[in-house]
């Protein structure tokens, strides 16, 4: 959680005091390039859970194909099949799974039939996932390790 205070003040000073791990000091960095001072309040903090090196991904198109050329499709496809897997990404990610290799697959993507949506929020995006897993469409793959991107085509001005 992000929080604003006043430099040097009570309240800063109060949270940033019990803002890391329980009965643990902020942990400090082993190395920092040159020039950049260490700021342990900005670093990723492992608090437990699942730790996914290994993942997939699978891009979902909303709308349906007269929504959506093939080529776009294409294109999107590599774009984000390079991001997702660019190495020097992946090396700066493998940093937070010590001892594992960091890779992220691409999964068949997927072009809906629906009536193509003119908004999405949180829930809308969560509900989407839910039906489509339930209607069995995302396929049989794990997926407490797959990342799913909601593609929802710009309009067109």
């Amino acid at each position: 959680m992000r929080i604003q205070a006043r430099p040097g003040s009570l309240v800063e000073k109060a949270w940033y005091a019990n803002s890391s791990l329980p009965g643990q000091p902020w942990p400090m960095p082993k190395a920092i390039a040159d020039g950049i001072t260490p700021s342990p309040l900005d670093d990723l903090v492992f608090h437990g859970g699942r730790v996914v090196p290994q993942m997939g991904f699978q891009n979902i198109y909303l709308g349906s194909h007269t929504d959506w050329s093939s080529s776009d499709i294409a294109l999107i496809d590599a774009a984000i099949t390079r991001a997702m897997q660019d190495r020097r990404l992946n090396n700066v990610m493998s940093q937070y799974f010590p001892g594992a290799r960091v890779s992220c697959d691409a999964k068949p993507s997927i072009v809906l039939t629906d009536k193509k949506p003119v908004q999405l929020d949180e829930p809308d995006v969560q509900a989407k996932i839910v039906a489509l897993f339930n209607a069995k469409t995302l396929g049989d793959q794990d997926i407490g390790a797959t990342l799913f991107n909601l593609l929802l085509r710009p309009e067109l001005s």
